[in-house]
């Protein structure tokens, strides 16, 4: 006989379940219910909208009353932080400001499209403003938006004076933000002089060798200068020299007339000056510039530039111009002739003249002979070189006796007396007595003198009256002709 069911097996087995039935069933319905509704198309873009504009159904009445798309307002980077520096100051862009932030996020519009605007403003309330809407009325636009924009560059702003900054955000939907407002003073005008270093000193090196092309050089070396504002590697320096110390005493004097070695170079500490003449002294001195344009001179003392003298040794010719007819006096007189010519010539171009006395290149009764008083005053290592420094001979011995390297119309573009000259010399240099105008000292139109020709480059090109070459014609004491000069 089987045993009735106990009431407590009848409520776990029967009722329960009967009771749970309902849920179950209701749970089932609106899971099914909830997916057709995620997965469906026609819900999707209602209920996960790819753009805020788009949010204008179930959620949007739910969470925003209706009223319109879902805010999604960018968040600018960093707290909001702008990070300002004052750079220098300039007479083309005038005060600059240089700007940086961090990057905004925003939950739809990607970095690479969320654009920045920068505004300015003299007036701190005109940037540190609660909204959008506020700094966009009364803050001044710096350029144009830019969308992945984190730096900029304010320039033209007045010296010394306080500016305000701040930036705008703003995503594809119109949506902004701000960040935190940014103040800084402007940097006032550079007018303090670069430091020249080791007190402006300079050190030379001169050259021993020598060119006709390059002529002679100095090799100026220097200690780089400081500066309050420029970089030593942006300073640039220039070289001038001159032949005068005269105009080395300010900056603007030695800008405006000194000659200049080259163009202004930055982070340089030295060079070479070539094209100079042999055995001359020039006065030199670096001007060293900032970017602001101030300038300073690198000079022992302020007041005159660095003297030095070229290599190696050189004695220079030149033509006397003024004409003579025989009648030279004397030595003393004869030599006037060339020191006046000597004076008259420029500094600029005859920088060697500063370095040298003045002597005629003639032959005089008196002894003062070429070959007896002239020749042997010249140091033996002298090269005898033109007015431009074309070499006429490498030495005083290859002047008398050996022929010459250049002519005298080549060396001395200056030359006048396309006939010659007067030397009343032999070829060697002495004293021509047979016919030597009666001392030099006559103008009878029947005494021949010795004579040279510009364009020889023979040993005789001092005598051109002897060895079967004839005499010259009109070579009569009282023809005028120039005499040359020169100078050691």
């Amino acid at each position: 006989m089987q045993k009735p069911k106990s009431i407590l097996f009848i409520f776990k087995r029967i009722i329960v379940p009967i009771r749970l039935r309902p849920f179950i069933i209701y749970s089932v319905f609106y899971f099914l219910l909830l997916q057709n509704c995620f997965m469906n198309p026609f819900f999707e873009p209602i209920l996960f909208p790819k753009n805020a504009s788009d949010s204008t159904g179930l959620l949007s009445a739910l969470f925003a009353g209706g009223s319109g798309p879902l805010p999604a307002t960018p968040v600018p980077g960093h707290g909001g932080s702008i990070t300002a520096t004052a750079e220098g100051y300039d007479s083309d862009f005038q005060a600059t400001v240089d700007l940086s932030w961090t990057a905004a996020k925003d939950d739809l519009t990607p970095a690479s499209a969320l654009t920045y605007q920068v505004y300015y403003s003299t007036n701190a309330s005109d940037i540190y403003v609660n909204t959008p809407a506020d700094l966009a009325e009364v803050g001044n636009p710096y350029g144009s938006a830019q969308a992945a924009m984190t730096n900029s560059s304010v320039s033209g702003l007045p010296a010394n004076t306080i500016y305000y900054f701040n930036v705008l955000v703003s995503d594809t939907d119109g949506n902004q933000a701000i960040y935190n407002g940014s103040g800084i003073k402007t940097s006032s005008p550079d007018t303090t002089q670069p430091v020249p270093g080791n007190n402006g000193g300079l050190t030379f090196t001169p050259s021993s060798t020598y060119s006709q092309v390059t002529k002679s050089s100095m090799t100026l070396s220097w200690v780089a200068a400081t500066d309050n504002v420029t970089s030593q590697a942006n300073l640039t320096y220039q070289v001038f020299y001159y032949s005068d110390n005269s105009v080395m005493g300010t900056v603007n004097s030695i800008l405006t007339n000194a000659i200049s070695a080259g163009s202004a170079q930055a982070g340089i500490t030295q060079f070479t000056v070539t094209g100079l003449y042999a055995n001359a002294w020039y006065y030199f001195a670096v001007v060293v510039t900032d970017e602001a344009g101030n300038a300073w001179v690198y000079v022992n003392n302020f007041g005159g530039g660095n003297a030095s003298k070229t290599q190696p040794g050189a004695a220079y010719m030149f033509d006397s111009l003024s004409s003579v007819s025989g009648d030279l006096g004397s030595r003393s007189n004869v030599n006037t002739i060339c020191s006046n010519r000597k004076a008259s010539l420029s500094g600029i171009n005859y920088t060697w003249k500063a370095s040298c006395n003045a002597y005629a290149f003639v032959s005089m009764p008196d002894g003062t002979w070429i070959s007896g008083y002239l020749v042997p005053s010249i140091p033996s290592t002298y090269m005898i070189l033109g007015s431009q420094g074309t070499m006429i001979a490498s030495n005083p011995t290859q002047l008398l006796s050996g022929t010459i390297q250049n002519t005298i119309r080549s060396a001395i573009p200056e030359y006048t007396s396309g006939s010659g000259y007067w030397t009343f010399a032999t070829a060697t240099g002495g004293y021509a007595s047979a016919d030597s105008c009666s001392s030099a000292t006559s103008n009878s139109s029947s005494v021949s003198g010795r004579i040279g020709l510009p364009d020889s480059l023979n040993s005789y090109w001092m005598d051109f009256s002897i060895n079967g070459e004839g005499a010259a014609s009109g070579a009569t004491c009282d023809t005028g002709r120039t005499i040359l000069c020169i100078c050691f």
